[in-house]
């Protein structure tokens, strides 16, 4: 049995590539990834863009906020490379939403989690941002579902345009527990470092979980014996190298051995 379809690539493969970027979720999709997660902060003109923080100078060096720049500025900053990075790209940008799409339309088996961002809502307003990133969403050929830690731009999501929804909690408690039952989202998304101990104890609901961010493959295993339904990482090229999560095959004994890993030249 196959369990690498409940490994979900955290901003692409970003611990090799730079994060929230096409190259980044190409490599993840190569690698054989059948979720993808990614980030949405708003530019200056309210053009959703895949990156992570607000303020540009973690991943690009340059000083501001998303929200001060237009897209077809934002479009033109390099982003800086991965701790890891494999490749010298010439040069990649921030991408729009737009450019994304593009390129996973390309890939429609695999499927999207979108987060939308705190501090763009904050700058733009929650039915703003929600609105316009469904509305960009309209051309996706893929699954997706869009994903946040407010709790209001999820049930207007859910609600007003009827898309499914996953909830990132900030805190593992009964208040966040009876917030999670009214909203009923089809996810929720927790550090793992705040599950209890007694993982088999997993609020129980319409719910699947997804438990982030896992570099550890016999964890992850452990996590998804216990309850856990997706994993999120941040290395997924190298979790889907490991016995745990690579492709499995069977022979005709019924013997399972590992499929031959990707060859360099195939990627």
């Amino acid at each position: 049995m196959k369990i690498s379809s409940k490994l979900v690539a955290h901003r692409g493969d970003m611990r090799y590539h730079p994060e929230n970027t096409l190259p980044a979720l190409q490599c993840a999709i190569e690698a054989g990834a059948q979720h993808i997660e990614f980030d949405i902060q708003y530019s200056r003109d309210l053009v959703p863009m895949l990156i992570h923080d607000f303020t540009l100078e973690r991943t690009t060096g340059r000083a501001g906020t998303v929200g001060d720049y237009p897209a077809a500025e934002l479009e033109q900053i390099p982003v800086l490379p991965a701790e890891q990075s494999l490749h010298n790209y010439d040069e990649v940008v921030i991408p729009t939403l737009t450019k994304t799409i593009e390129l996973l339309n390309q890939h429609p088996k695999t499927a999207s989690f979108v987060e939308l961002k705190r501090h763009s809502m904050e700058q733009f307003g929650m039915q703003e941002c929600v609105d316009r990133v469904i509305a960009t969403l309209t051309s996706a050929r893929f699954k997706w579902t869009l994903i946040s830690f407010n709790q209001d731009a999820l049930n207007y999501a859910k609600h007003h345009h009827g898309r499914p929804i996953g909830w990132a909690l900030r805190h593992y408690d009964d208040q966040s527990r009876n917030t999670a039952h009214k909203l009923r989202p089809e996810f929720l998304f927790c550090n793992y470092k705040k599950l209890p101990l007694d993982k088999s104890s997993l609020w129980k609901g319409p719910w699947r979980w997804v438990v982030y961010d896992l570099q550890d493959p016999k964890l992850a295993v452990s996590l998804i014996n216990h309850g856990v339904d997706m994993i999120e990482t941040c290395c997924i090229s190298d979790m889907l190298r490991t016995r745990y999560f690579g492709a499995i095959n069977t022979n005709n004994n019924g013997i399972r051995k590992t499929a031959p890993r990707q060859s360099s030249q195939d990627r």
